[in-house]
């Protein structure tokens, strides 16, 4: 009897042991705010957190993990005034989440965020008179999408010389800056006379004409010298002076730039030469076979420029001269 009160008393004592479990930590959401003007940093005060969102109230948004142990989670610039609420979404080991949110206050910061605005008049002749609305900017530009037209005027006046649409940007520079843009349609281009190319080329008589009457003329802003493109539908044709004379002309007046440029194009045979400063050249492209030919790469290449017109053009940007040159030529090349 003995015996058997002492097996089932052992056996009382095995099965009510308890079991041991692992504690997970306690998950804590907390965060620091440091602030300078419109830029805040959050300090990482959370415990026992692995991955986090953060809400700057502002529609901005971010999130990480502490893989790294970073002590700050975010930072982040407003840029506009007011009163914004940020919140942190915290979660741990066991994907629970706990949130906090704090609020915070911007003073300043609408003072250098540039706001991008212009409204615009067309006139006779393609003439479009921009007027900036912009506020808060230091400085600005304007371009024309795949143009040539650009200014850093605050109210240029464009004029466009073929009809069609265009889509003007105007970008506002300040500490923050913006862009805005406007689609503008011209049916009151005056035109202007066209380049145009007459001859062999290629063992194929081609008549070009200067591509969409696009001009790409000398100004302060663009190439340093004049660049203009003709084409018909199979071939492409290019011809420019080499700009190493322009060098040190860099930041000089449109007007130097101009009188450096006229020195070199005057009637006569010119030198072809890619490997020289102060050369002539020619490029063609023809889109059947996709590639490229310089003037310098044939054989007894020539280039004669028979006559040179000095013209008066159109401002047609704020920034270009009002000078141009219209250049005769002749070419000769055997590319075997």
């Amino acid at each position: 009897m003995k015996n058997l009160i002492l097996i089932l008393s052992l056996f009382t004592v095995i099965a009510c042991k308890p079991k041991t479990t692992d504690i997970i930590p306690q998950l804590v959401a907390d965060f620091e705010i440091l602030q300078d003007n419109f830029t805040i940093d959050i300090i990482d005060k959370t415990q026992n957190m692995i991955s986090y969102k953060i809400d700057f109230g502002d529609g901005t948004k971010t999130n990480g993990d502490t893989l790294y142990n970073l002590k700050s989670l975010g930072r982040h610039i407003y840029k506009k005034d007011g009163t914004y609420t940020i919140t942190l979404t915290a979660k741990d080991v066991k994907n629970e989440s706990k949130e906090i949110s704090k609020r915070i206050t911007i003073i300043g910061a609408d003072e250098v965020t540039a706001k991008a605005d212009f409204s615009y008049i067309i006139l006779d002749g393609g003439i479009v008179k921009f007027t900036n609305l912009s506020k808060n900017a230091q400085s600005y530009s304007w371009s024309v999408t795949g143009e040539i037209y650009y200014s850093e005027e605050m109210n240029p006046t464009f004029i466009f010389e073929a009809n069609g649409e265009y889509e003007v940007y105007l970008y506002a520079r300040s500490f923050f800056s913006s862009e805005k843009s406007i689609k503008i349609n011209i049916n009151n281009a005056k035109g202007r006379e066209v380049a145009t190319y007459k001859g062999l080329f290629f063992k194929e008589d081609i008549n070009l004409l200067e591509y969409r009457q696009k001009v790409i003329s000398y100004s302060s802003f663009l190439n340093s010298y004049n660049e203009s493109f003709i084409q018909s539908g199979i071939s492409n044709f290019q011809i420019g002076i080499g700009a190493t004379c322009f060098i040190n002309l860099v930041n000089a007046p449109v007007e130097q730039k101009y009188l450096t440029l006229k020195k070199y194009i005057n009637v006569g045979k010119k030198e072809i030469n890619s490997k020289i400063g102060n050369y002539w050249n020619l490029s063609f492209y023809t889109s059947d076979t996709g590639k490229q030919k310089l003037l310098s790469e044939a054989l007894n290449a020539q280039l004669e420029i028979t006559k040179v017109e000095e013209i008066d053009q159109p401002k047609l940007i704020p920034e270009m001269y009002d000078k141009a040159f219209w250049v005769t030529f002749k070419i000769k090349a055997d590319f075997g």
